[in-house]
């Protein structure tokens, strides 16, 4: 039956997605254990990626926005905070509480959802082979000493990069994002790192001064006796002065990580569409556009024997 009232007024455009939605996962409450049902209806939490560069959080119960965390470039978002990263794939660590975020511009993403500056990432992978495109995550026994969780990222060039996580404060970083604890990232270790390299910049370029102007010096006294230049001094000055105003180069930081293992495999001959691992029988299965389903051993990704599927 038509109904004479208007139609709903659509959602507002800044709490929805602008573009395709990537991936849709659920996170349940930390205390899940401890809730009845009910309660873990009204806690629990939806969590949408997109090409658009972000992830939002939503209330599953009420369906209502709850925060938004836009994945910018590090060099881009500075310059044009428009300039946005397709954001690929998302999952979340129950153990750690992390939201990982993986992204078109070859970086993975960890974001603490409880803290204030939650749009922050407290831990990024930088400098990726290939884009990450799927993700499986796994939160192993108590009973397992060695490692605690496994975050397994399949890539476009059929890349398996497996990092286990074997301490509950592990962290993973490029020094110049920052950090959640300064004390984890080794801030003190951080500026020295930084003020080593300046100076160790400063002293080269005023060795480099001294030079050229004692070539120079040397220059003038053929000069001024009306003698020509040897061309090997003349070739010292001129290398002396092209180094000295040359480009600077970037300082860069080191990669600092703790309690974190990584086995990256090429386990296909194209892209990685879905990663999923079994704990029952300690296996892995992959697909690709490569026309293939594998079965991997968990520990070192091997092919297990006869367990390779053509789909074509």
């Amino acid at each position: 039956m038509k109904s004479n009232k208007p139609d709903p007024a659509p959602h507002k455009s800044k709490l929805c997605h602008s573009d395709m939605i990537t991936c849709s996962i659920i996170i349940y409450p930390d205390d899940a254990a401890q809730l009845s049902n009910e309660q873990i209806r009204r806690k629990m939490k939806y969590a949408t990626s997109s090409r658009d560069g972000k992830v939002k959080i939503w209330n599953a119960h009420t369906m209502q926005h709850e925060m938004t965390i836009t994945v910018t470039k590090e060099e881009t978002g500075k310059k044009d905070p428009s300039k946005k990263v397709w954001v690929t794939c998302i999952t979340y660590m129950t153990l750690s509480k992390r939201l990982v975020a993986a992204s078109a511009n070859r970086m993975i993403s960890f974001y603490d959802l409880n803290s204030t500056n939650y749009s922050t990432p407290v831990s990024r992978i930088e400098g990726l082979v290939g884009i990450p495109l799927c993700m499986e995550y796994y939160r192993w026994p108590k009973n397992n000493d060695s490692k605690l969780e496994t975050l397994l990222v399949g890539d476009d060039l059929g890349i398996c990069n497996k990092y286990d996580f074997t301490h509950a404060d592990w962290h993973i970083c490029q020094y110049k994002i920052g950090c959640s604890d300064p004390n984890m990232c080794h801030a003190m270790a951080i500026e020295d790192e930084f003020k080593d390299k300046i100076n160790k910049e400063f002293e080269e370029k005023e060795k480099v001064k001294e030079e050229k102007k004692s070539l120079k010096a040397k220059i003038a006294w053929y000069q001024m006796k009306g003698k020509s230049v040897p061309p090997e001094l003349q070739k010292q000055y001129d290398d002396a002065k092209e180094k000295l105003y040359a480009k600077k180069k970037v300082i860069e930081f080191s990669k600092h990580q703790t309690g974190v293992k990584n086995l990256p495999k090429l386990i296909h001959k194209g892209w990685i569409t879905k990663i999923k691992f079994y704990p029952d029988l300690n296996y892995i299965i992959s697909s690709s556009l490569d026309g293939f389903i594998h079965i991997h051993d968990i520990e070192a990704l091997q092919y297990k024997e006869n367990k390779t599927f053509n789909l074509h």
